[in-house]
């Protein structure tokens, strides 16, 4: 399950039975990555369609050029229609598991280093 919690919604909160996790954007120096986690919610829009099938390299600067992007997906998986999705905060309503697909919160911008 997903909720915000306080600070002025500036974390993000996902649990479940098994496992519970915050994360503070503004206290990341560059991103947490999640491994076979995929995230519920609705995914932001690209500028072309081309972008859903973007590489790891790709997706990661098309978040970081998004100004209300702070999460993105990316799954080498050639038989999905969107290997790269991103969100914004509001639009996250959870974590969930998915073989093959990883999962990176990033910090502000200015912090993001140029390593994947």
């Amino acid at each position: 399950m997903f909720s915000e919690n306080g600070n002025n919604g500036s974390t993000i909160r996902a649990s479940s039975p098994n496992w519970q996790s915050n994360i503070f954007p503004q206290r990341l120096n560059s991103k947490i990555k999640y491994i076979d986690t995929r995230i519920n919610g609705v995914a932001r829009g690209f500028e072309n369609d081309h972008d859903r099938k973007a590489n790891l390299t790709t997706c990661r600067k098309l978040c970081i050029r998004d100004a209300h992007c702070v999460a993105y997906t990316h799954c080498d998986c050639p038989d999905k229609v969107a290997q790269c999705t991103k969100y914004s905060k509001e639009s996250i309503s959870g974590l969930e598991k998915e073989s093959g697909t990883t999962t990176f919160f990033i910090s502000s911008r200015h912090n993001i280093t140029n390593t994947d």
